[in-house]
Parts: C-alpha cells; structure tokens; sequence
C-alpha cells in the first residue's frame, strides 16, 4: 500500500467529506423552531441544550483525545459520524426534554472525535513545512467548507417547506446526510507507515497487553505533558485566548439571532427557514473574502474580523431601538447578520489553519485537542451568559450588552495578544513554534 497514493486520495476525498460530514445539515435552520415547536422546549431551554453541548466536549475532551491516540485518526472519525447519528436519533425519539439533554453526551463526544481528527487526516496528506503547504491545505479545507455552506444554504432553503408537511422531516433527512458523512469517512485511507503495517497485519512483535486503566494512566501523563508544551508556547497562549474570547461569542449568536426572529420580530417557521437559509449561502463566499482579508490585513485579519463582529452586534441593537418600522428594522438586521455569517465562516477556516501552523505531525491532534478544549469552555460559560441575559433581561438591551463588553474585552485582550500572535515567522521565540 503506497504511502503517497493514499495522501492523494484523502486529498481528493476531504472536500467531499467535508460536504456532508463537517457538521448537521438540514439541522440548525429549523433546530429552534423545531426544539421551540414541536418538542416543546423554552427559548433559554435550547441555550440550555446549546450549553450543554460544550460542556460535555469538555468533559470528555481527555477520553477522546486518548481514543483517538489508541484507535488512529480514521476509524475515531467514522465512529464520530456514527455518535452524530445517535444524537439525531436522541431529538427524533426523545420523548422529553431530559432524555433531549442527557444525549446531548453523544453530540459532544461525536464532535470531539470529528474535529480532532478531521482536519488532521488532511494536514497528515499534505507536507505542512513545504513551501506553499500551508497555503494548500487553507485551499482544499475552504473548499470543502464551502461545499458544506451551499448544500446547507440550499437545504435550509427547503427545510421551511419540509418542517411544514411533518415537523420531524428536516431530522430524518439531516440524519441521511450524516449517514452519507459516515459512508464517505470509511473511505479514508491510513497515510504513516506503522498505521499501515498494523492495517495489512504486517507487524511481526505483539506488544504486551496492558490493561485499559493503565494504558489511560500512561497516555494521559504523556498527554499532560505535551499540552504543557503547547501552554509554555507564547504564540499558542496568545492563540487559545483570542479562541476562548471569539469562538463561544460568534457560537452563542445563532441562539441570540434566532432568539430577536423569533421573539422580536415574531417570524413564522417557514420564513425563519429562509432567513437562515440565505445567511448561510451568503456564507458561501468566505473563501474569496478570506483571501481578500488575508491580503489586506495580513497578520491583523482575524482582528479585523472580531472588531467588525462586535461592531455589526452593536449596531444591530441600535437599529432595534431606533424606531423604525419593524419590517425595515428585521430587513437592515438580516443584511448586517448575513455579513456575520461571512466573517463566521472565514474565521473557522483561518484558525483551523493558523492552529497547524509551525506545528508537527506529534503534536497536531494535541494541538487539536486544545483547540477544542477552549472553545468548548468558551461556548458553555457564553452560552450560559447569554441565557441568563435571555431569561433576565430583553432581547434588544441583552444584544448590546454583549456588543459593547465584549468589545472592551478584546481591546484589553489584544494588549497581551498583539505581542505573541500574528508575528513573521523571524519574529517568534523558538519555544514559540514547534516545527521541525
């Protein structure tokens, strides 16, 4: 079996896979409505789910990062698919909210395994430290995330019609296309030697077998230390803060968008569907506005994304307030939130990329694994914030509260950040970078 060979193939085969199995299709236009509707959910009860979520990725962040280091990359993504599946099942047949929450466990670990190994299979296929390497891998992952974002956006736009003739259609054919996701991903093929030998039976040596609790013991010292690596990195405590201020931000406004349609604006199931339907293609063009981003600000793009984030929440909020009339009021907020959805989209692609940057192969699922630790606590304790302000206060004042402290949040962030993040290769530490 050639080494090379398989690359070329998960090369071919990510933008695919990524169609289908980056995250739920069919799902998030109409999970609010559906949850709110059908399962009879309150609003902050689906920020509750929304919480939840994280903070059993959390939870589990350690367990899965050792499974994927005892299973291999390949077979932790198909068993994540499979998990996605089972949570699908948990909303279709959960007769309750309980039974809707406590299976939120197999959302959390699904996506666990799914984003840790991912992205890695391909950063795996491509030699990271050539010269355009880097810019390879941004191209074919933006070009399977934009494949996901036009079958979402041209899904979301039939799911309004969908939710109409039975409220649990858009499940069912969200949990086929995470089928498909799951069929695809068995196509990858192992890209290291030794995964290789182990595939075909070639290893001649039988290790000693140790048992599960011992072999937990040895990998989660071994994985201490090398995410106290990854913390004694400059660059990577800078990184980690700016993914613990934006990712749980950027996350817990679906719910917060959602929440003004809903409440303020009172849009009905099949409108909501197309709203968000029409964000998420808009979404689309992240690729050609994150290399335009990427040209003019450089170092500084992600920065730029926040502030202009913060800046459109902000604004939002002002519209709300400014008395117009509420369909010229839901018109200039629906074109504000669609350019949201295209800085959403080309910040997940730039941080997926920069997180692989002077990196190696060792530490890359690790490095993952920090990643999603951070974003995971970011989205529950913002997710929880934002539900408390939900519950507490009104939609429009909660809006600008969240703008406005999050704004001096960053400011005072990006003091400490600016000096560790964003620099020329020549400027970091040498502790800073991990590459060979």
């Amino acid at each position: 079996m050639n080494t090379e060979i398989n690359k070329r193939k998960n090369i071919k085969l990510f933008p695919l896979y990524m169609m289908f199995g980056e995250d739920f299709v069919f799902l998030y236009a109409i999970e609010f409505v559906f949850l709110v509707s059908v399962k009879g959910f309150a609003a902050a009860d689906v920020l509750l789910v929304d919480a939840l979520i994280p903070l059993f990725q959390v939870i589990t962040n350690i367990p899965c990062t050792i499974a994927i280091n005892r299973l291999g990359k390949r077979k932790s993504v198909v068993i994540g698919n499979i998990f996605m599946c089972i949570f699908l099942l948990a909303l279709i047949f959960g007769p309750n909210v309980y039974v809707i929450l406590a299976c939120t466990i197999f959302n959390a670990i699904g996506f666990n395994l799914k984003k840790m190994t991912e992205s890695n299979i391909l950063a795996d296929s491509i030699n990271m430290h050539e010269k355009n390497g880097r810019f390879f891998y941004s191209t074919i992952y933006s070009t399977g995330y934009r494949n996901y974002l036009i079958l979402d956006g041209i899904t979301s736009f039939f799911t309004g019609l969908t939710f109409l003739v039975n409220g649990y259609l858009p499940i069912f054919i969200s949990l086929a296309l995470m089928l498909v996701a799951t069929m695809v991903s068995v196509f990858f093929k192992p890209t290291a030697e030794d995964e290789i030998k182990k595939l075909n039976g070639e290893e001649k040596h039988k290790k000693k077998k140790v048992s599960l609790v011992k072999e937990y013991k040895t990998e989660f010292v071994k994985l201490f230390k090398d995410f106290k690596k990854i913390i004694l990195s400059g660059r990577m405590r800078a990184f980690l803060l700016l993914v613990f201020l934006l990712s749980g931000l950027i996350l817990g406004m679906y719910s917060v968008r959602e929440t003004l349609l809903t409440d303020y604006f009172v849009v009905d199931a099949t409108t909501f569907a197309i709203i968000l339907s029409g964000w998420t293609l808009i979404g689309c063009f992240e690729d050609h506005v994150q290399e335009w981003l990427s040209k003019k600000f450089k170092n500084r793009t992600i920065s730029f994304i926040a502030y202009t984030f913060l800046i459109i929440t902000i604004l939002a909020g002002v519209v709300c307030l400014s008395g117009l009339p509420l369909n010229a009021q839901l018109v200039i907020c629906v074109v504000m939130f669609a350019g949201q959805y295209v800085l959403h989209s080309a910040y997940d692609v730039l941080m997926v990329s920069y997180s692989k940057n002077f990196t190696t192969k060792e530490l890359r699922v690790k490095i993952s694994a920090c990643y999603e630790f951070v974003r995971n606590i970011s989205s529950f304790l913002i997710a929880l914030l934002f539900s408390f302000l939900i519950r507490n206060v009104d939609i429009i004042p909660s809006i600008l509260i969240i703008g406005v402290g999050f704004m001096v949040l960053l400011l005072l962030a990006n003091i400490y950040i600016n000096k560790h993040f964003g620099l020329k290769p020549s400027k970091y530490e040498k502790n800073d970078v991990f590459a060979k």
